[in-house]
């Protein structure tokens, strides 16, 4: 293993064999790229929390109904005290 600050020949085998260094290389690229599709998709939400307030909706109604729709199905059955309490107060359905 590299030590910090040092680089990494992706060509460089590790003691069992494998060629951990481009293992290692491969998964930052990967990890870079998710961080970058992350990134645009936090500009995408603001844009659209922005069109949301700018047609006069609640901007914190809106994100809490989202997360509410993110749940997992086991969480949003009928049965769970949680959603009935929501459904009271937000009187949603569904």
């Amino acid at each position: 293993m590299a030590k910090k600050g040092t680089t990494m020949d992706p060509n460089d085998l590790g003691q069992d064999g494998s060629n951990s260094a481009a293992t290692l290389l491969s998964a930052i690229e990967n990890i870079q790229s998710l961080e970058e599709e992350k990134a645009d998709a936090q500009t995408r939400i603001k844009e659209e929390y922005a069109a949301v307030k700018a047609t006069g909706f609640d901007v914190k109604i809106a994100s809490r109904v989202s997360r509410r729709m993110a749940f997992p199905s086991s969480a949003r059955s009928a049965d769970n005290p949680a959603r009935r309490s929501h459904e009271v107060t937000f009187s949603i359905k569904g």
